[in-house]
């Protein structure tokens, strides 16, 4: 077995880097569901807007974790997801 060193309070700071996979789509509000920056006003419901997201469930058709961006007004709503 294999001995590791490990400290609480010297972060590691190795190559590694992180990134974040996130995906875009457009939705028809429904509901509060998705986090709004501080600094745009709240989308009213019917109103089709662009959302990020990590992650989608295709079974049942949600997205994980949505943040608002932008209302779209330029594209129809038959384009919506």
């Amino acid at each position: 077995m294999k001995s590791m060193r490990f400290s609480v309070l010297a972060p590691n700071f190795g190559s590694q880097l992180k990134f974040n996979f996130v995906e875009s789509a457009l939705v028809i509000v429904t509901a509060r569901d998705v986090r709004i920056p501080h600094n745009l006003a709240v989308p009213a419901k019917g109103e089709m807007v662009e959302c990020r997201y990590p992650c989608a469930f295709l079974e049942s058709g949600s997205i994980h974790q949505p943040v608002y961006q932008a209302r779209r007004c330029d594209i129809a709503a038959r384009y919506c997801g």
